[in-house]
């Protein structure tokens, strides 16, 4: 049984003779540490062909662009309403929850694909975009100087117990390693858990850029795990905002003083909804941060919903009216650094009632002689804005175990939105994919 596993997974045998200390010299040193084997991981920044084909199939596909929009908003709201705070700060990464569940679907059989596909709002071939998803979203860029001035990283793996003795499909996967770049590796849960809870913590910090760096705590009973880590940065267009001193007051009613950022004026209106307005920021690589503030006496969470947050989303500017009055604005926001650490399995069950035989027992084409059953779902993210760009990182584990049974030349008018009290964001690419969604109720 134990050569079987061999050929079928990758071993990382080799990261326990690894210290911590070795496991941070370089990026290169680290991704050999981490697995004894790397499977073919294209450089789609460099790979334009695959690239601007991977883009085209996405942005031409707007069903799709929709259903994801609508399972990130639902997600969010869902997240947020069973973890209400009222003074806490909220930070959630739908496309990461997205891409961990898109792995899973690969894993399972027809019996229990249907759930996901429900739980998605999607049918298969939708599903099956997720491969060109990827490869339009991959991206990096550098300056003169050869640093890093944007980047949106996704990396996939699936790690296993090796202290177990199921049999594993190489053909499921060589399907993970083909659509999604995921990586196989092993560690041992079982006999030295808090080794292999420490190579996972190294290896998710890596793949986060040191943002997220904790421990896990995966219990030795595990099977398997699904991984995805996304890291994003970039830069505004204007590379360093003008500051000035303005109040804002929290959600307990706590005024300060605080810098706060003078974005640049963008063509188009402040928005407005029922009882809130909108304005956005634009990177320098085209990444839209929209920024939501609820009207004075409209709390927080009345407006930060499904509706709302895909209404903002996929809000198309008005850059002049019908008399062809041409209109400018800006949004006068704070730096503000958000986490966020959801359990999704109790937000999954509670709202999603349907998906309860993944919860208890269902087969896969992963795993041939068990049922199965997903223990836990970590969400972990990390967001920070501050008046060079923005920069986060998210993380969404799997658990699976056994299972026990512009117009004419007028002079644009100009208007502000000035975020001084609890706002809202949604951090979103040039197709709408939500990428970071949340709430700042202080600073």
């Amino acid at each position: 049984m134990k050569k079987i596993l061999m050929t079928l997974v990758l071993f990382i045998s080799c990261l326990c003779l690894v210290s911590c200390t070795e496991a941070t010299k370089t990026t290169k040193k680290k991704t050999k540490d981490f697995s004894s084997y790397e499977l073919n991981k294209v450089s789609y920044e460099y790979n334009y062909e695959s690239y601007t084909l991977a883009q085209s199939l996405i942005s031409n596909d707007k069903t799709f662009l929709s259903k994801l929009e609508r399972f990130s908003a639902t997600m969010s709201e869902n997240l947020y309403v069973d973890n209400y705070d009222k003074d806490s700060n909220v930070c959630i990464s739908p496309l990461s929850i997205y891409i961990a569940f898109a792995m899973l679907y690969n894993t399972l059989n027809e019996d229990t694909r249907g759930l996901l596909r429900e739980f998605f709002g999607m049918e298969e071939q939708e599903i099956l975009q997720t491969k060109n998803l990827l490869k339009a979203l991959i991206s990096v860029h550098y300056n003169d100087k050869n640093e890093v001035i944007e980047k949106l990283d996704i990396c996939n793996s699936i790690w296993f117990n090796s202290d177990n003795h199921a049999i594993y499909s190489k053909e499921v996967l060589e399907e993970l390693a083909d659509m999604y770049e995921c990586h196989a590796m092993e560690a041992n849960f079982k006999n030295d858990n808090e080794k292999a809870n420490q190579i996972l913590r190294e290896f998710i910090k890596e793949k986060t850029n040191d943002l997220i760096d904790q421990n896990f705590g995966i219990k030795e009973e595990a099977l398997f795990l699904l991984i995805n880590c996304i890291y994003f940065k970039d830069i505004w267009g204007e590379r360093e905002l003008t500051q000035q001193e303005f109040e804002f007051t929290n959600s307990k009613g706590e005024k300060s003083k605080k810098q706060f950022n003078l974005g640049k004026y963008l063509y188009g209106r402040i928005a407005k909804g029922e009882n809130y307005s909108f304005g956005r920021m634009v990177s320098s690589h085209g990444y839209t941060l929209s920024l939501i503030l609820p009207n004075e006496g409209t709390d927080i969470k009345d407006i930060y919903n499904t509706d709302v947050l895909c209404n903002v989303n996929g809000y198309e500017y008005m850059y002049q009216d019908s008399e062809g009055q041409r209109y400018e604005s800006r949004v006068i926001f704070p730096e503000f650094e958000v986490t966020g650490d959801y359990d999704v399995l109790a937000t999954l069950k509670k709202h999603n009632s349907y998906m309860a035989p993944l919860f208890s027992e269902h087969t896969s084409r992963l795993v041939l002689d068990y049922n199965l059953r997903i223990d836990q779902v970590i969400h972990k993210t990390v967001y920070k804005v501050n008046k060079y760009g923005s920069e986060g990182a998210a993380v969404t584990i799997i658990v699976e175990n056994k299972a026990t049974s512009v117009g004419p030349g007028y002079e644009p008018i100009r208007e502000e939105l000035l975020l001084n009290r609890p706002f809202a964001y949604i951090l979103s690419d040039k197709n709408g994919v939500i990428i970071f969604t949340g709430i700042v109720n202080h600073l």
